[in-house]
């Protein structure tokens, strides 16, 4: 998958799924880019091959999934932390069976 910046056709195809989605992006507890954002939604187009259906689909579920999960509050404990500190964190809050 590429690492590059969304090319103007990808952004069209991208802009299709946030309108598919927005529902699920409005009701979000999240509204950062790195969640919701169009690289975000990239990233899933790109997992796809390009497949805006399928792409939608995993994006929805993704986003459907974060908030059941409450995510968003977890992901406001560990932003800016250090690698060590999220280390530490893991060890705290993270499944015990996962090695970490």
């Amino acid at each position: 998958v590429s690492c590059a910046l969304p090319s103007d056709a990808e952004k069209q195809q991208i802009a299709a799924i946030a309108r598919a989605c927005e529902e699920e992006i409005r009701s979000s507890p999240c509204q950062e880019d790195d969640v919701v954002g169009e690289l975000r939604i990239c990233r899933f187009l790109r997992a796809r091959h390009g497949n805006v259906a399928e792409a939608t689909e995993w994006f929805r579920d993704f986003l459907q999934w974060r908030k059941a999960e409450g995510l968003d509050e977890a992901r406001k404990e560990v932003i800016g932390m250090s690698p060590d500190e999220l280390l530490a964190w893991l060890r705290v809050k993270g499944n015990p069976y996962l090695p970490v």
